[in-house]
């Protein structure tokens, strides 16, 4: 079974070199830089090397949602020849410094026509797409505040490198909790606090570190277990 995540693992790697054997760019960009801002139809694909980019839906009243963040291996956004309006309200920004492989849609689309492997993979990345879509619709018309953070925490400590001790650190800020789950930074403060206070999380160094994952996984709907 697989788990929605808003952290992507979709694995491209063995597709490797059929993607540098295509006319490329290689790209590189630091920490904060936007892959395309506002205003843009999507008209390039990437696959990412190294580090981990997140999108967001920017609204026209300044609000920010996050939507999902990719990281290595991955092929984003996907090699569709639709251009859809949304597409203009939405901002790509490297969370860590990133390398990645540019192309166009039109090289992607030959790769797809001659690779049965890649055109199913491809398929099963939008699947993903559908999935997620799917599961945040559900779980932000139906669940609480809390349950909400501890879902999102849990999902994403699955995809967390453990530390030294073992333990899963989560390096993502209030603020960037704040948009995903559309809730303001004092209330997402206000429930971290109560983790702490319950041992299901620890809230230093600048990130989340999950101390507890039972206690934390005791406030999670069912979608995540």
């Amino acid at each position: 079974m697989i788990t929605p995540r808003c952290l992507y693992r979709n694995d491209f790697s063995e597709f490797r070199e059929q993607l540098e054997a295509l006319p490329h760019k290689l790209c590189a960009f630091g920490a904060g830089e936007t892959l395309w801002m506002p205003g843009e139809y999507i008209e390039r694909v990437y696959y990412i090397e190294r580090g981990i980019i997140k999108t967001a839906l920017h609204d026209e009243d300044g609000t920010k949602k996050t939507i999902y963040f990719h990281g290595p291996n991955s092929v984003f956004p996907g090699c569709h020849q639709s251009q859809f309006t949304i597409e203009l309200s939405l901002v790509t920004t490297a969370v860590t410094p990133v390398t990645a492989l540019e192309f166009n849609i039109e090289q992607m689309q030959r790769l797809l026509q001659r690779s049965p492997d890649f055109s199913q993979a491809m398929l099963e990345s939008y699947a993903r797409y559908i999935n997620l879509l799917i599961f945040e619709s559900a779980h932000q018309s139906h669940h609480r505040a809390l349950v909400k953070l501890c879902n999102l925490l849990y999902l994403l400590a699955r995809d967390a490198a453990p530390d030294k001790s073992g333990l899963q650190r989560i390096a993502f800020s209030q603020e960037e909790l704040a948009e995903i789950l559309l809730l303001n930074r004092v209330s997402v403060a206000r429930l971290l606090a109560q983790l702490r206070e319950e041992g299901a999380i620890d809230t230093r160094r600048g990130a989340i570190t999950i101390i507890d994952e039972d206690r934390l996984l005791s406030h999670c709907s069912l979608e995540v277990r």
